[in-house]
């Protein structure tokens, strides 16, 4: 039985493919470059309004920040109600109780 190995193509063929695919990412990649670099001299040559664009963001982030956790709860503070704190002697007492019986067990344990 005779066996049949496909005829590789001529090394042209294969030359001009890999051209083909290089010639399609260099021309994607000068796009790229080209995008790049106009927007890197459009940040350059306005770099003064975009300073102060940021300060601007940076402001307003600072202001909310400062009216949500210091202007709010200063607010809050006072219309909230102290409510008197009591006392409660039997709790106490039985709290004690408790903490006696508790030592004496571990005392009678470790004799």
């Amino acid at each position: 039985m005779k066996m049949c190995f496909p005829i590789p193509p001529p090394s042209f063929i294969i030359m001009r493919k890999e051209f083909k695919i290089f010639f399609i990412n260099s021309q994607l990649i000068d796009k790229f470059k080209d995008k790049t670099k106009k927007l890197l001299w459009f940040l350059g040559k306005s770099a003064f309004m975009f300073i102060l664009l940021f300060i601007l963001l940076d402001l307003i982030f600072a202001g909310f920040i400062f009216y949500k956790y210091i202007f709010l709860i200063n607010i809050e503070e006072s219309t909230v109600l102290d409510p008197s704190t009591k006392f409660n002697e039997n709790m106490y007492q039985s709290v004690l109780k408790e903490i006696e019986i508790r030592e004496n067990i571990y005392k009678n344990l470790s004799q």
